[in-house]
């Protein structure tokens, strides 16, 4: 028998691949098996004392850490079978490479999970991850992962559970430390020296990329969990510089926001997963410079560069219901549409579908941070050295942030002056976006603006006269969408036991 090129089997299917294994392990002795497989383990080398490891015989406990992320590098947060570099693979790689999980662990093996998703190109500064892990404190003893108790996870996002409606005599049942008034007070978690505990914001900052730091570690009860424990999240969306835009309109369609309503006009509905579109916004409200927007203001008084952002916060989100509330007050600021707008599209009896709109950039949207109450997440803990090396990195950091945007500065000051040298006879300067994210031009009048469509921060032009959201069409009711999908669902489970026979 010829020798066979080792290339022909790479492109074989895997069921072609099993039946010429198969053929081949008919053909061998038991002893050219053993011989080929000590060839293998010689070539591999011996095994490492990580994966001799028996994770049965080692103690584990549930912490909870602090992360903050530059999502504009990685496709995003949630692992993916198709994207390999997202936060979470990079997460779970690095603690497979400081022997904190077993080896081949997934996310579901040490109950992994994340206090709120964010999509590709979105940052978070206070992202909060919780998880079990290997311990140095011996008293714990070896111990199997408890499964959580049903009264802590709650799947508020997924709609499983309805967010309760807030009743108009108790708005905010919070105290002043943030605590929940009529909370049930878990147990106090017994506290062991964090000296003698494993250095685990050194052992994972060292295994990820510059742009993924860990800023802390808290030891949790067996039923706390990230996402399903979380009290609120506050997102963050940077406008960038005020322009021309009318921030009291859009100051006041923010107020519109605040409460328990129906977002399914005001995100993008999942079909597969969501049962319910209601949510409660604890916060909504603008910050110039950092500071909140008094509606008292004088907008003159404001600096020429000054900074817009738009602060929200509430106890879960939908998906890219940030980016489509930007986006709506983007249209708000430029006079394009009324603040009326969003009672509007609240109201679900007058609009039950969606209207065709742009969402806003996932760029500009940070995840800033998720708030516990204190009797289910303590202080967040870092060892000195790596307080002094996250504080020199993250300093760092922020300063090659910065000599990026002073490059963009100057660059859009180069711009001016190019544009101011330029003679008339050769057509005039471009006409210059009065805004980046909207695209609104200076020299058209309200009333003769071209439709706007925001894609990934460029404004691109449909020479047409602008049409209100309110009176663009929509591809039907979200229950006729979701009987739609339903069908689709039943034919193809159909299709496939058929297929299967």
């Amino acid at each position: 028998m010829g020798r066979v090129d080792i290339a022909y089997f790479y492109n074989l299917p895997r069921a072609e691949l099993l039946r010429h294994i198969q053929q081949m392990l008919a053909v061998l002795t038991d002893e050219q098996i053993e011989t080929c497989f000590a060839k293998e383990t010689k070539k591999l080398g011996k095994p490492s004392s990580r994966s001799l490891m028996d994770w049965s015989t080692i103690p584990l406990r549930h912490i909870a850490i602090q992360v903050c992320y530059d999502g504009t590098e990685y496709a995003g947060l949630a692992q993916q079978p198709n994207r390999e570099y997202t936060i979470e693979e990079l997460l779970l790689n690095a603690l497979r490479g400081a022997a904190l999980i077993p080896q081949h662990a997934e996310a579901s093996d040490v109950h992994f999970e994340r206090s709120g998703r964010t999509d590709r190109g979105v940052s978070a500064a206070g992202q909060v991850f919780s998880f079990y892990v290997r311990t140095n404190n011996k008293g714990m003893g070896p111990q199997p992962i408890p499964a959580p108790d049903p009264r802590f996870y709650r799947d508020r996002r997924d709609g499983l559970t309805p967010p309760a409606k807030p009743s108009d005599s108790a708005t905010d049942d919070r105290g002043a430390d943030g605590d929940l008034v009529n909370a049930e007070k878990e147990p106090e978690l017994k506290q062991v020296p964090q000296e003698q505990e494993i250095d685990y914001v050194s052992a994972i900052n060292m295994r990820l990329p510059e742009t993924i730091r860990v800023l802390g570690w808290a030891p949790v009860d067996e039923n706390f969990s990230a996402r399903h424990s979380t009290s609120s999240r506050r997102y963050v969306y940077m406008f960038g510089e005020v322009g021309s835009l009318n921030i009291r309109r859009m100051a006041e369609a923010c107020t519109k926001l605040v409460g328990f309503h129906d977002f399914r006009n005001i995100c993008k509905p999942s079909l597969d997963s969501i049962k319910t579109f209601e949510r409660v916004i604890f916060s909504c409200f603008l910050e110039i410079d950092g500071q909140p927007y008094d509606c008292e203001n004088d907008r003159m008084a404001m600096k020429e560069n000054s900074t817009l952002s738009l602060v929200v916060c509430g106890s879960a989100f939908l998906y890219h219901q940030i980016r489509c509330i930007a986006s709506l007050l983007l249209h708000i600021g430029a006079e394009l549409e009324p603040p009326s707008l969003i009672s509007d599209l609240l109201n679900v009896e007058q609009f039950p579908g969606k209207p065709d709109y742009p969402i806003a950039p996932g760029e500009l949207l940070l995840f800033e941070r998720a708030e516990y109450t204190s009797t289910r997440l303590p202080k967040f803990y870092l060892s000195g050295p790596s307080y002094r090396f996250l504080t020199k990195n993250i300093r760092f950091l922020q300063s090659k942030a910065l000599a990026r945007a002073r490059v963009y500065g100057v660059a859009l000051s180069l711009l001016s002056e190019a544009r101011t040298c330029q003679s008339v006879s050769s057509g005039g300067p471009p006409r210059a976006c009065d805004h980046p994210l909207v695209g609104i031009t200076m020299t058209h009048k309200i009333t003769d603006l071209c439709e706007v469509y925001i894609e990934g921060g460029l404004s691109l032009f449909k020479l047409e006269k602008y049409r209100r959201i309110t009176n663009r069409p929509f591809d039907g009711t979200l229950e006729h969408r979701l009987r739609e999908r339903q069908k689709e669902l039943a034919m193809y489970k159909e299709n496939k036991k058929h297929g299967e026979q």
